[in-house]
């Protein structure tokens, strides 16, 4: 009994892990994740992928606006520590 309501547990969380990756336009806040990351700001990149969540913080928009949105787009406003790291991993690959 105990695996069943894991199975069932673990396919109701799947789809919740399986979200959309938001492209967020870093160019406007380019020289701040620039100084923050301890990088030339011509090596920041001018758009990284993030969660729906980081991209509605830097984005100041709700995150129900990419909720429907597959390949949504939204220009930063602002940095965090979270668009900070994506663009470090960017940088990385």
């Amino acid at each position: 009994m105990r695996t069943l309501v894991f199975l069932v547990g673990s396919l109701v969380a799947a789809p919740a892990l399986a979200q959309s990756l938001v492209n967020v336009d870093v160019s406007g806040v380019r020289e701040q994740i620039a100084k923050s990351i301890n990088v030339s700001p011509d090596r920041v990149p001018v758009s990284v992928q993030v969660s729906p969540d980081v991209a509605a913080d830097v984005c100041k928009v709700s995150p129900k606006v990419f909720a429907a949105q597959d390949g949504a787009n939204c220009a930063a406003k602002a940095t965090s520590a979270a668009l900070n790291a994506a663009v470090q991993q960017r940088l990385k690959s």
